[in-house]
């Protein structure tokens, strides 16, 4: 079975193991695995490669989305708050106040006598 270094605290195999620990794992390591031979050396291979084609194909079913591209997207969403910021601070003018009829001398229901 493959050996590894643990390079952060993790729960391998349902276990929790401190950074330093070596561990015997036979599944896919991540980066929190360091391999120390070549059986894990393969198996780390075999997750970077794995990991990259699963990436690849997430960002070709996603294509058309400003997601794929962080510059595109962070400005997409800073737009969006921008865009909801302003509204809010519209809402939050006063309204503008009404500006009274001056009043009128003479005989009628609004005059002033």
């Amino acid at each position: 079975m493959p050996k590894y270094k643990v390079l952060e605290k993790s729960l391998i195999g349902n276990e929790i193991h401190e950074a330093g620990a070596i561990v015997d794992y036979d599944g896919l390591p991540a980066e929190n695995l360091e391999p120390q031979c070549d059986e894990g050396k393969a198996k780390y291979q075999e997750y970077l490669d794995t990991n990259a084609e699963r990436v690849k194909t997430m960002r070709d079913q996603h294509s058309d989305s400003a997601v794929g591209d962080p510059a595109t997207f962070a400005k997409a969403i800073a737009d969006a708050v921008a865009a909801g910021i302003a509204t809010a601070m519209i809402a939050l003018q006063p309204a503008p106040e009404a500006t009274p009829a001056p009043a009128t001398k003479g005989k009628g229901k609004d005059s002033l006598v």
